[in-house]
Protein backbone atom coordinates (compact mmCIF):
# COMPACT_ATOMS: atom_id res chain seq x y z
CA UNK A 1 0.00 0.00 0.00
CA UNK A 2 1.14 3.81 -0.91
CA UNK A 3 2.99 5.48 2.50
CA UNK A 4 0.54 8.45 2.41
CA UNK A 5 -2.37 5.80 1.98
CA UNK A 6 -1.14 4.69 5.22
CA UNK A 7 -0.74 7.84 6.61
CA UNK A 8 -4.34 8.51 5.72
CA UNK A 9 -5.41 5.78 7.55
CA UNK A 10 -2.73 6.02 10.38
CA UNK A 11 -4.37 9.40 10.92
CA UNK A 12 -8.31 8.53 10.10
CA UNK A 13 -7.80 11.02 7.77
CA UNK A 14 -9.62 9.01 5.03
CA UNK A 15 -13.08 7.95 4.04
CA UNK A 16 -13.84 4.83 1.59
CA UNK A 17 -15.87 5.52 -1.75
CA UNK A 18 -16.50 2.18 -3.13
CA UNK A 19 -18.12 1.45 -6.62
CA UNK A 20 -20.08 -1.54 -8.26
CA UNK A 21 -16.49 -2.99 -9.16
CA UNK A 22 -16.33 -4.58 -5.96
CA UNK A 23 -19.57 -6.74 -6.48
CA UNK A 24 -18.21 -7.62 -10.03
CA UNK A 25 -19.14 -11.16 -10.65
CA UNK A 26 -21.63 -11.14 -8.09
CA UNK A 27 -24.22 -8.66 -9.15
CA UNK A 28 -24.17 -6.29 -12.59
CA UNK A 29 -22.10 -3.40 -12.41
CA UNK A 30 -22.87 0.08 -13.94
CA UNK A 31 -22.52 -1.04 -17.52
CA UNK A 32 -24.13 -4.39 -17.31
CA UNK A 33 -27.28 -2.55 -15.24
CA UNK A 34 -27.73 -0.03 -18.16
CA UNK A 35 -27.44 -2.98 -20.95
CA UNK A 36 -30.53 -4.43 -18.92
CA UNK A 37 -32.44 -1.55 -18.85
CA UNK A 38 -32.23 -1.16 -22.57
CA UNK A 39 -33.21 -4.62 -23.43
CA UNK A 40 -36.19 -4.66 -21.53
CA UNK A 41 -39.48 -4.41 -22.96
CA UNK A 42 -41.22 -1.37 -23.12
CA UNK A 43 -44.41 -0.09 -24.82
CA UNK A 44 -44.97 2.91 -27.03
CA UNK A 45 -48.36 3.67 -28.37
CA UNK A 46 -49.48 0.27 -27.59
CA UNK A 47 -45.97 -1.44 -29.31
CA UNK A 48 -43.81 -3.95 -27.48
CA UNK A 49 -40.00 -2.06 -28.30
CA UNK A 50 -36.95 -1.66 -26.17
CA UNK A 51 -35.56 0.81 -24.52
CA UNK A 52 -32.71 0.89 -26.86
CA UNK A 53 -34.88 0.72 -30.05
CA UNK A 54 -37.26 3.86 -28.46
CA UNK A 55 -33.84 5.87 -28.35
CA UNK A 56 -32.48 5.10 -31.73
CA UNK A 57 -30.07 2.20 -30.76
CA UNK A 58 -28.10 4.73 -29.18
CA UNK A 59 -25.14 2.94 -27.16
CA UNK A 60 -23.75 5.94 -25.18
CA UNK A 61 -26.95 6.73 -23.15
CA UNK A 62 -25.38 6.68 -19.95
CA UNK A 63 -27.07 4.61 -16.80
CA UNK A 64 -28.17 7.67 -15.00
CA UNK A 65 -30.32 8.40 -18.59
CA UNK A 66 -31.01 5.11 -19.02
CA UNK A 67 -32.66 4.78 -15.77
CA UNK A 68 -34.55 8.00 -16.26
CA UNK A 69 -35.99 6.69 -19.44
CA UNK A 70 -36.81 3.67 -18.37
CA UNK A 71 -39.28 5.53 -15.63
CA UNK A 72 -40.64 7.51 -18.03
CA UNK A 73 -41.60 5.10 -20.43
CA UNK A 74 -42.24 2.52 -17.69
CA UNK A 75 -44.06 4.33 -14.67
CA UNK A 76 -42.28 5.66 -11.57
CA UNK A 77 -42.33 2.36 -9.37
CA UNK A 78 -41.07 -0.17 -12.51
CA UNK A 79 -37.27 0.93 -11.98
CA UNK A 80 -37.86 -0.03 -8.94
CA UNK A 81 -39.26 -3.21 -9.29
CA UNK A 82 -36.88 -4.26 -11.84
CA UNK A 83 -33.60 -3.16 -9.25
CA UNK A 84 -35.19 -5.45 -6.42
CA UNK A 85 -35.64 -8.46 -9.04
CA UNK A 86 -32.07 -7.76 -9.94
CA UNK A 87 -30.42 -7.59 -6.76
CA UNK A 88 -33.34 -8.97 -4.37
CA UNK A 89 -32.76 -12.44 -5.82
CA UNK A 90 -30.85 -15.74 -4.56
CA UNK A 91 -28.52 -14.74 -1.45
CA UNK A 92 -25.26 -14.29 -2.10
CA UNK A 93 -23.02 -13.65 0.48
CA UNK A 94 -19.83 -11.27 1.24
CA UNK A 95 -16.59 -11.87 -0.10
CA UNK A 96 -14.44 -12.96 2.48
CA UNK A 97 -11.82 -11.35 1.33
CA UNK A 98 -12.72 -8.50 0.04
CA UNK A 99 -16.57 -7.15 1.20
CA UNK A 100 -14.84 -8.00 4.92
CA UNK A 101 -11.45 -6.74 5.07
CA UNK A 102 -13.20 -3.16 3.83
CA UNK A 103 -14.39 -2.72 7.79
CA UNK A 104 -10.61 -4.30 9.06
CA UNK A 105 -8.83 -1.58 7.02
CA UNK A 106 -7.90 1.38 10.49
CA UNK A 107 -9.98 4.28 11.13
CA UNK A 108 -12.13 3.70 8.91
CA UNK A 109 -15.47 5.18 10.35
CA UNK A 110 -17.75 5.55 7.20
CA UNK A 111 -17.92 3.92 3.24
CA UNK A 112 -19.98 5.73 1.05
CA UNK A 113 -21.19 2.98 -1.85
CA UNK A 114 -23.47 3.63 -5.10
CA UNK A 115 -23.86 -0.54 -5.06
CA UNK A 116 -27.45 -1.55 -4.96
CA UNK A 117 -26.46 -4.28 -3.56
CA UNK A 118 -25.84 -4.89 0.39
CA UNK A 119 -23.03 -6.70 0.74
CA UNK A 120 -20.90 -4.29 1.95
CA UNK A 121 -23.31 -3.87 5.05
CA UNK A 122 -23.57 -7.72 5.11
CA UNK A 123 -19.98 -7.76 5.54
CA UNK A 124 -19.96 -5.59 8.94
CA UNK A 125 -20.03 -8.72 11.49
CA UNK A 126 -20.28 -6.48 14.77
CA UNK A 127 -21.32 -2.90 14.43
CA UNK A 128 -21.42 -0.82 17.14
CA UNK A 129 -24.82 1.10 15.24
CA UNK A 130 -26.10 -0.43 12.09
CA UNK A 131 -25.04 0.84 8.86
CA UNK A 132 -27.65 3.77 7.84
CA UNK A 133 -28.73 2.72 4.06
CA UNK A 134 -29.45 6.21 1.90
CA UNK A 135 -31.71 5.44 -1.28
CA UNK A 136 -33.22 9.15 -2.37
CA UNK A 137 -30.02 11.51 -1.64
CA UNK A 138 -31.27 12.40 1.86
CA UNK A 139 -29.70 12.14 5.51
CA UNK A 140 -32.23 11.98 8.24
CA UNK A 141 -32.82 15.64 9.68
CA UNK A 142 -31.55 17.39 6.57
CA UNK A 143 -34.54 18.13 5.13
Amino acid sequence: MDTYLKDCFATGNTQLFVGSGLSAGLYPNAIELRELLLKEPIFTDNVQDTLRTALGGANDVTLEDAAEFFELYQGPDALMRLIRKIYGGPIIKPLPGIHEKLWLLPNVQCIYTTNFDCLIEDALKEPTQPPEVITRGLIKGTG
